[in-house]
């Protein structure tokens, strides 16, 4: 009898503690199954939106390469306007920058590769790129004192190191300052992984200054910004997880290949996607 009691008691303690407890259960529980649902839609959401992105990049290339600059543009505005955010249409900006510079305009690029520096985007190698980019549109069109301001105060990953070290010897070069070249290009070629090309034509300059023949290292042209060594594009190809386009969440590998310059061979994105798709052109390859 008294064993019945006990279980009489527990039966009712518990109801006693439902009709006090059992709404703020029931209420979580639906909480939390939305926020579930709520966290799988989104993840479902972006990469639905990473693909569509990927799509119009493509037809970003491929307008490119059929020598169609116009489809380029308005597929470049469609990315903009829908995608802004997505790695892809930074991408498809650097590679439609290239695009300008080819048809001589100047202004047009810089405009293109100042948007993509003031991103501030989620993939930093797209923004030292172009940073580069247009330092060296810059020494091209003799303007030094803007080339080292875009330089300055700026916080290189080791990827980029040889390439901004070798650009600050140029300016110096330009500059008529041949010790600061000197020190420059030594500091770049102390950078490891310079792929054997690139290594090559950094001890050539250095050479060149130690022999008292720095004007052997010719004026760039604007088109030379996006063909010089500095900015050679590498077989090497860095891959950006498709969580980084598309969600943290996401498992399955839709990868953004991003072909590379070459003091950044060992992890940089090509910008132009190759940067041929994206990719990033030049004379000999890191």
């Amino acid at each position: 009898m008294a064993a019945y009691e006990s279980e009489q008691e527990q039966i009712e303690t518990l109801v006693k503690w439902w009709k006090e407890n059992g709404t703020a259960v029931v209420a979580g529980f639906l909480i939390g199954l939305g926020l579930l649902i709520a966290w799988r839609w989104w993840q479902i959401y972006t990469t639905q939106q990473a693909q569509l992105a990927s799509v119009t990049y493509d037809q970003v290339l491929y307008a490119l390469e059929k020598g169609e600059p116009e489809k380029a543009r308005q597929a470049v505005q469609m990315l903009l306007s829908k995608h802004s955010n997505s790695p892809y249409a930074v991408l498809a900006v650097l590679n439609l920058a290239r695009q300008d510079l080819k048809q001589g305009d100047i202004e047009a690029s810089h405009a293109r590769l100042e948007w993509v520096i003031e991103q501030n985007h989620s993939v930093p190698e797209l923004t030292h790129v172009a940073r580069l980019r247009k330092a060296k549109l810059f020494l091209a069109q003799h303007k030094i004192a803007e080339a080292k301001k875009l330089l300055a105060n700026v916080t290189t990953q080791p990827d980029f190191a040889a390439a901004y070290a070798e650009l600050k010897g140029d300016i110096a070069v330009a500059e008529k300052q041949i010790e600061v070249a000197r020190q420059a290009y030594t500091q770049a070629l102390a950078s490891e992984d310079l792929a054997p090309k690139y290594r090559d034509w950094l001890q050539l300059k250095l050479d060149d200054l130690g022999s008292g023949k720095a004007d052997k290292i010719e004026s760039q042209t604007p088109l030379s910004a996006l063909a010089t060594p500095s900015t050679a594009q590498t077989e090497t190809q860095l891959t950006v997880p498709a969580e980084t386009i598309a969600n943290p969440d996401t498992t399955h590998v839709n990868e953004l290949t991003i072909p590379v310059s070459p003091s950044q061979s060992s992890s940089l994105p090509s910008e132009e996607a190759s940067t041929e798709g994206v990719s990033t052109e030049s004379a000999p390859t890191q």
